[in-house]
């Protein structure tokens, strides 16, 4: 082992059990979500066309983030101990919380504590609307399936239904459906869009883009993956052989959803735009993790750390990047917006880099010490 490869594992401690072609999709999201927050004049108007879909970053996030947990969770219903619940929620708290609460500080000091409420603490700010610390919509329904999904599993397994886990997801669906539609019927924001577009899109954030219940396709998806992998192995590794294909199906699926999902506020996105992205990226992931995927063969430097990076770089993007244009806010032309783009990446990478290094990897460490310990007592 080289001097560079024992820094990066006292650096990364888990490195070595990566799926690198997972990291590849976790970085592409992570990157794509840091361009769509990038400042955007409206004259640019090329830059503006080309990040207006980096949102969809965060529903790749969900796919992912849904087979990953119900892998985890569906090996250990398969095997004969009971499923440990506490166990799960010890590693996944301590994963996520002291990074979210430690940013939570830091933008309630930048930003004052009268623009932040209680909310903030329970990870219920995602329901009746966000104007400080925005992004942090995602990582509230990201804790509501960490608390949730172990314990309808769970459930399932005691009751030896898990065989009836596919309804659950298709309830799901049905029920982020009926959401998304009854507000969108309500309140209409593509009308108050055409009047006022800030108006539209506030309606259609407040109550149908950032509420956990309507957002839950991707994650539904990703877990029937997981799912399938786990119970149904004779279907999934007749899925797996075709990585290919399911790759340039997801791509060419997402591209031909682009005009359909232009218009966000629009009854077509609302409506279907969701479960059909969810359904791409879904194709996606599994020509990740299927035979000689296409994926596995990317190797650009940094890419893993990239995705290693990706929940602190989340956390800090849009601190990193409202610093940079406050300071050069009043620089124009297009030389000085290049400049300031890569200042913000760097000062993207720079804050990501120390969160990780003074509060992610302690608490992982950490983790690991605590979950060695109850191993050793089991």
């Amino acid at each position: 082992m080289n001097r560079f490869e024992k820094i990066w594992n006292w650096v990364f401690p888990e490195g070595k059990k990566r799926v690198h072609s997972l990291d590849v999709l976790r970085a592409m999201a992570i990157l794509s979500v840091i361009f769509y927050h990038l400042p955007k004049n409206d004259h640019q108007i090329v830059i503006r066309a080309l990040t207006h879909f980096g949102n969809l970053g965060v529903d790749l996030f969900f796919v992912l983030s849904g087979f990953l947990i119900g892998g985890q969770l569906f090996t250990q219903s398969k095997s004969t101990n009971p499923i440990s619940i506490k166990s799960f929620y010890l590693r996944r708290f301590l994963r996520t919380l002291p990074n979210y609460y430690f940013i939570l500080l830091v933008n309630i000091f930048v930003f004052g504590i009268s623009n932040y409420d209680w909310r903030y603490l329970f990870f219920a700010q995602n329901f009746g609307g966000l104007y400080q610390f925005t992004h942090s919509w995602s990582l509230c329904i990201e804790e509501h399936f960490y608390l949730f999904f172990p314990l309808i599993v769970s459930f399932l397994h005691k009751k030896n239904k898990l065989h009836k886990f596919p309804f659950v997801v298709l309830s799901v669906l049905i029920i982020s459906f009926l959401w998304r539609v009854s507000f969108w019927l309500t309140g209409r924001p593509d009308l108050i869009y055409a009047q006022n577009v800030s108006n539209g899109y506030e309606y259609f954030f407040k109550f149908i883009f950032y509420p956990s219940i309507g957002r839950l396709d991707g994650i539904a998806l990703g877990t029937l993956v997981a799912y399938t992998k786990i119970y149904n192995p004779k279907l999934w590794e007749r899925i797996i052989t075709k990585s290919s294909l399911l790759l340039t199906g997801g791509i060419l699926f997402l591209i031909a959803l682009i005009p359909f999902i232009y218009l966000k506020v629009g009854w077509f996105n609302v409506f279907f735009g969701f479960p059909l992205i969810a359904v791409a990226f879904t194709l996606i992931l599994l020509s990740a993790v299927g035979n000689n995927s296409l994926l596995e063969k990317i190797k650009i430097p940094g890419l893993t750390t990239t995705s290693m990076l990706s929940y602190s770089l989340y956390l800090t993007h849009s601190l990193a990047i409202g610093m940079v244009h406050q300071l050069y806010n009043d620089q124009k032309g297009a030389g000085a917006g290049i400049i300031k783009y890569l200042l913000m990446m760097t000062l993207t990478f720079i804050f990501a880099i120390a969160l990780y290094l003074l509060i992610e990897r302690p608490f992982l460490l950490l983790r690991h010490k605590l979950m060695s310990a109850r191993q050793k007592n089991t």
